[in-house]
């Protein structure tokens, strides 16, 4: 399990969540109750993250991933 933080575009402030392992961008993107069409993205990376891609691979404990809705 890791924490991460959660910022979306055009808000004010952070929330912080804890993503399981193996849980998805798509699988993120629904619990949060998010458009599949949103983005996310990570500072690291230029582009979107892909739907099928696996958060704990990607991520870093507390990196922050930013929302494009």
């Amino acid at each position: 399990m890791k924490w991460i933080y959660i910022q979306v575009k055009g808000w004010h402030g952070l929330g912080a969540i804890m993503i399981p392992p193996g849980l998805t961008v798509s699988e993120l993107k629904l619990l949060l109750g998010l458009d599949l069409g949103s983005n996310l993205l990570v500072p690291a990376s230029f582009f979107p993250l892909p739907g099928g891609a696996r958060l704990d691979e990607l991520l870093d404990e507390f990196d922050t991933v930013y929302i494009e809705p």
